[in-house]
Formats: structure tokens, sequence, C-alpha cells
């Protein structure tokens, strides 16, 4: 494994990409199980950065603060030695392009025992219920963001590493909103308060290295890797927001006329159909949603026989959950 220290966060986002590289936040969207980015996206942060570009958000903001306080409180509760790590790529001792990095290597006796990646979830109560640690690679899929189990795999890859501990912080959504706002100001010291006072409620996983899977994931991620970023076969667009202005953007031809069987008339006919039934069903969800809320107001869960509803809280309100074997 090869590690390289940058100066500042740019030189370090800009490393990254350098020669087709694979970080481990990008596995999960290579393999379609990211919330935030598509594997287009991926794609056009190589082939069209001008639509890949992505401001910082606030839960960006709020993790990036906390990392460093919550690494503090998870090394103190189990008397680890904990080495941070800003702005560092790592790089597979022959696979250079795999690259990953960690938060955090935990030491012992001056040697790298394990790594450490830092977490901060607004709702945290799914977590409670998860195992302390994870040996057989399928229970990654069943954590509630399957992508940081994904990401940590990767790390092992690259690493070499035995383990990683995916440290977990679970604020609720008032709190989370809060640390947001401290981490904007800058204000590092309250941040370190609010850590302190939500320790009791870290999760730990410990994830072991498994080297069958390793090799599979590092075969389908190699895959991908050629044939969309080395190749440059652009992906397919799926719920790519970017991709819309991607399009919107190229030049544009002559009008031409299609058959009725061209793929152009069939997916304008699937959209116009999508439209209505989404405005409908919008109607119908709001009517659903008040008319529930209604019947559910003397209740703070109900048992029916499909599932449990429930309310929860949702920022500064509640909301009706509906649990997910409906």
């Amino acid at each position: 494994m090869r590690s390289v220290q940058y100066a500042s966060r740019e030189e370090w986002l800009q490393a990254r990409l350098e020669g087709y590289g694979v970080g481990a936040s990008s596995v999960a969207t290579i393999l379609g199980m990211s919330s935030y980015r598509t594997p287009w996206d991926l794609w056009a942060a190589h082939y069209a950065p001008e639509t890949a570009e992505r401001k910082a958000s606030t839960d960006a903001a709020r993790g990036n603060a906390l990392e460093v306080p919550v690494l503090e409180e998870y090394a103190a509760a189990r008397g680890l030695t904990v080495v941070h790590h800003d702005n560092e790529l790592w790089s597979h001792a022959r696979l250079e392009w795999a690259r990953c990095s960690p938060d955090a290597s935990v030491m012992q006796d001056g040697k790298r025992v394990g790594l450490a990646e830092v977490k901060t979830v607004r709702s945290g109560w799914e977590w409670r219920d998860m195992p302390d640690e994870i040996r057989v690679p399928a229970e990654v899929f069943n954590l509630p963001t399957p992508a940081y189990g994904l990401q940590c795999y990767w790390q092992l890859l690259v690493s070499g590493a035995e383990w990683v501990d995916l440290v977990v912080l679970p604020m609720g959504y008032d709190t989370a909103a809060i640390a947001g706002a401290l981490a904007e100001e800058g204000l590092q010291d309250a941040i370190r308060t609010v850590a302190r006072a939500l320790a009791k409620d870290l999760k730990v996983i410990r994830i072991y290295a498994d080297k069958e899977w390793l090799q599979e994931l590092g075969g389908r991620v190699y895959e991908w890797r050629r044939r969309h970023l080395v190749e440059g076969a652009e992906p397919d667009p799926g719920s790519s927001s970017a991709a819309g202005s991607y399009y919107a953007s190229r030049p544009k031809r002559e009008p031409v006329e299609v058959p009725i069987d061209d793929e152009i008339t069939t997916l304008a006919d699937a959209l116009r159909k999508a439209r209505i039934l989404k405005k409908d069903a919008t109607q119908v969800e709001k009517l659903a949603s008040n008319r529930l809320k209604q019947a559910m107001q003397d209740y703070a869960a109900v048992q029916t026989p499909r599932g449990v509803v429930k309310w929860r809280k949702h920022g500064k309100g509640m909301r009706i959950d509906i649990s997910k074997d409906w």
C-alpha cells in the first residue's frame, strides 16, 4: 500500500480522480446502492465535470467537524490509540487506481492493527439492533446504510487491514441540525461538547476482512471502471438529476421524424403516462395522509394485520411511518 499526504482538501479531491481512480465512497455508487449518487454521476465526474459539480452540504460539514471528536470518544471508551488521517490518500500495492481515505488507523505498539470510519446519522434508532461485528459479508446488506459497509470493505481491500470499526453516532434530527449549524460557523469546541454528550449512544460495528468477498468486489469494480471510466462508455443515466441538465445543454440538430416504434416515441409515451399518474398519485397521497393523521391522532402506534403504523419525529414535527413489511 502507498500513502500520500496532500496539503489541502482541494489537492486531495483532485488526486482521487487522477488515473480514473476509484475511492471507497464510490463503491456503493458503482453497485447502484448509493442514495446520493448514481453510476452516471461517477462517470460524469470524469467526462462531464461541469454537470457533476456538487456543493458541500450541511450534512457533509457536520460529518467533517464531528470526525475527530467522535474518534476521541471512541478511542477513550475502548482504551485505543487512534491516529487521524486528514487529506491522505492510500493506493493498493498493485492496483494503483484502487484508493481509499480512512478516517483513522487504530494502533498498537506502533503498528496499525485496524482502521476506523466515522459516520454521523440523523435518525439512528435502526442502528441500535445491529450486530457488534460482521464476519459474513452478506450481513453488510442488512445495515440501515449498506453503503457504509461497502466503503469499509473497500478500505480493507486497499489497505490489507484485517478489520475496520464502523463508528456510528446517532444524533436525532434536532441535534443534527444544531451540530450542522455549529459546523458551518466553525465552532469546534461546541462540536466537541455535542460529541461528548452523545458518546454513550455510539454504535461500533467491527467489520472483518473476507478474502473471497474482497476478490469478488474488486473484480466487479474493476470491470465497471474499465468499461465506463477507462473506455468512457456512458452508463444508463437512471435517476441522476445532473444527467437531465447535461442532455439539455448539448447542441441540438434540426427537427426529424421518427416512426411509432422508435425508442423516443416509446419513452415519450411512458413519460407522459407517468406524469399523469404522478399527478393523480400526489392528490391521493395528500388525501390519504391527512385522513390517516386524523385517524391516528389519539395513538402513538397501531398494529394492523399488514404491519405497524406509527408516529415518529421528523425535523421539528411528526410524521406517519409505515413499516417496510407492509
